[in-house]
C-alpha cells in the first residue's frame, strides 16, 4: 500500500501555482484578484511557508473578505498558531473586527484553540472585548464548553460575571447548554451561582429546563436556591426550576430537585409543576410529583378528563383491559383520575410519602385487630373490610 500523500505539501504546490498564474507582482492593496483568496486560504490551512511567501510578494495582510475577515481570523479559526504568530510579527491588527464585531480572539475561543488564544493574549488581545451582542470571548468559550480556553481567559483577567445578551452571565450560558465542567470552572472562580438575569432566569432554571442532570447537581451542590422563582416575565412568571423540569419531562432532574427539598406546590394562577407535567403529558414526572405530595387542582383534573378520553380510546383499540394495565404504564390523564380516587392498594403509590407511611401503620392495626380472639375464623373478612372500607376514610391526599 502506498503512503498517504502529504496534504499540506499538495496545497502549498497548488497555491504556488495559483500565485504564478494570477498576479505575482501585486503590491500594496491585494484586496481583489487571486492573492487575497490565496492568502486567506493559506492562513486557514495552516501553510506558514506559503503565507510568508505571499507576504513577501506584497499581499495585504489586512485585506478583508465578505465577512470582514482578515488572514489572522482565518488562521485563528483553524487553530494554526504558527501562522498566527507570523501574521502578528508582520504587523497584523490583532483587534480587527468582522461583521459581527468579533476579533480573532473570539473565533479562537469559540473553536477551542487554546494555544492560539494564549498567543493572541500574549500579544495584547483584549479579553474583555465585546462583540455586537455584548458577548466577550469567555461567553463564546462557555457556549461550546471549551474548558481550557475558559481557564486561559479567566487567568488573563476575563470577568467571570460579565453580563451579555439578556443580561445572562457565562454561567447561565454554559448551564443552558449543559457543560458541567465549564460551569465548575466558573463557580471555582466565584461566579455568582444565584444570579438572576433580567428575564428572571437563573443557571439552575435553564439547566433544569433542558434536563442537564450533571449541571443541576453541581449547581445545587454549590448552593443554588432550589425554590427561586422567575420574575419580571409573563411567559414564565413565578416558575421554579422544578416547574421547568416537569414541563420538559426531565424526570431525573425532577427527582434530584425533589430530593433537595424543592417545594412541589409553588405556582402561579393554579399553574404548578404538576399542571405542567400534565399539560405536556409526562407520566414519569406526574408520578414523582404526586408521590411528593403535589395537590391536584380543578384545572389539573379538567385536563386529565380531556386526556383520558383519547387514552381510553387507544386502550380499547388495542383490546387491553384497563384493570390489567400496570400503574407504571398508565398515561397521564388516567393517572390523575386514579390519583383523585380514595386511597386503595391500586393507587397507594400515587400518594405522598407521609400518607403512604400512615397507610402502612393503619394496615398493621388492621392485621392486629383481625388476629384478635373476637374475630376468630373471620380474620380474612375483617382485614378486607378494614382495607377496603376503613382505610380510604382515614387517609387523605
Amino acid at each position: 500500500m502506498s503512503e498517504r500523500p502529504d496534504l499540506n505539501r499538495i496545497l502549498a504546490i497548488g497555491l504556488t501555482h495559483a500565485m504564478t498564474s494570477v498576479s505575482i507582482g501585486v503590491t500594496g492593496d491585494a484586496s481583489s484578484g487571486g492573492v487575497l483568496h490565496d492568502m486567506n486560504y493559506a492562513a486557514g490551512a495552516g501553510l506558514d511557508d506559503t503565507v510568508r511567501t505571499l507576504i513577501q510578494q506584497g499581499a495585504n495582510i489586512e485585506a478583508r473578505d465578505n465577512d470582514e475577515w482578515t488572514p489572522l481570523f482565518a488562521a485563528a479559526h483553524g487553530g494554526h498558531d504558527q501562522v498566527v504568530r507570523t501574521l502578528i510579527q508582520q504587523g497584523a491588527n490583532i483587534e480587527a473586527r468582522d461583521n459581527d464585531g468579533w476579533t480573532p480572539l473570539f473565533t479562537a475561543a469559540q473553536y477551542g484553540h487554546d494555544q492560539v488564544v494564549r498567543t493572541l493574549i500574549e500579544h495584547g488581545a483584549n479579553v474583555e472585548a465585546h462583540d455586537d451582542g455584548g458577548w466577550t470571548p469567555l461567553f463564546h468559550a462557555a457556549v461550546y464548553g471549551r474548558d481550557e480556553v475558559g481557564r486561559t481567559l479567566l487567568n488573563a483577567g476575563a470577568q467571570v460575571d460579565h453580563r451579555g445578551v439578556r443580561s445572562w452571565t457565562a454561567l447561565i450560558e454554559t448551564s443552558y447548554w449543559g457543560y458541567d465542567s465549564f460551569a465548575r470552572i466558573l463557580i471555582d472562580r466565584n461566579a455568582t451561582v444565584n444570579y438572576q438575569a433580567t428575564d428572571g432566569l437563573t443557571a439552575l432554571m435553564v439547566a433544569a429546563k433542558n434536563g442537564h442532570v450533571l449541571v443541576v447537581g453541581l449547581l445545587l451542590e454549590r448552593g443554588a436556591a432550589v425554590d427561586r422563582t422567575v420574575i419580571k416575565t409573563q411567559l414564565y412568571e413565578d416558575w421554579t426550576a422544578l416547574m421547568f423540569a416537569a414541563s420538559g419531562g426531565h424526570d431525573v432532574v425532577v427527582s434530584i430537585l425533589l430530593d433537595m427539598g424543592a417545594s412541589v406546590n409553588i405556582g402561579h394562577l393554579d399553574k404548578t409543576a404538576l399542571t405542567l407535567a400534565i399539560k405536556y403529558e409526562n407520566p414519569l414526572c406526574v408520578r414523582q410529583l404526586l408521590r411528593a405530595g403535589a395537590s391536584i387542582s380543578p384545572d389539573d383534573l379538567k385536563m386529565a378528563f380531556e386526556l383520558s378520553v383519547g387514552e381510553l380510546a387507544v386502550i380499547r383499540e388495542k383490546g387491553t383491559a384497563l384493570a390489567s394495565i400496570a400503574l407504571s404504564l398508565l398515561p397521564v390523564g388516567l393517572l390523575i383520575l386514579l390519583a383523585v380516587e380514595p386511597w386503595s392498594t391500586k393507587n397507594h403509590e400515587l400518594f405522598s410519602a407521609a400518607t403512604r407511611s400512615q397507610a402502612v401503620e393503619i394496615l398493621r392495626l388492621g392485621y392486629l385487630l383481625a388476629d384478635t380472639s373476637l374475630f376468630e375464623g373471620e380474620s380474612r373478612a375483617i382485614l378486607d373490610t378494614w382495607r377496603d372500607n376503613i382505610m380510604p376514610l382515614a387517609l387523605e391526599r
